[in-house]
């Protein structure tokens, strides 16, 4: 159980042991996750960690919540022994957002994201 103003990474359920679930509570509400991985492409000698999901309630939104997530996905992404962590965040076109983020938590920008709606 996830103590209050705690982030705490566990396995997804059912998944391999290179998936995680990283869930924030807050005042017993759940106000925040993750998830994310650890992969390797077949050409490819390194490992590499990727969030997939990261969502803050609105009202904890410009806290530590999200800073805090991916601080800890990122130990465990080295304790994977992954070499580079990415984050892709979906922002609805908003990006520039994250950028402080990223780079509170040393990361660089590196690409964008499109998407086509079918």
């Amino acid at each position: 159980m996830t103590r209050q103003g705690e982030a705490i990474l566990l396995p997804r359920h059912g998944r391999a042991h290179d998936d995680v679930r990283g869930d924030w509570t807050e005042d017993e509400e759940r106000a925040g996750f993750m998830t994310g991985q650890v992969g390797e492409f077949s050409f490819m000698k390194t490992k590499f960690a990727r969030e997939s999901d990261l969502f803050v309630l609105p009202k904890y939104r410009g806290s530590q919540v999200a800073i805090t997530l991916m601080k800890k996905f990122i130990e465990w992404a080295k304790g994977m022994n992954a070499k580079e962590v990415y984050l892709q965040p979906s922002t609805n076109g908003k990006l520039n957002r994250f950028d402080a983020m990223a780079k509170r938590l040393g990361m660089e920008i590196v690409s964008k994201t499109y998407r086509k709606k079918l």
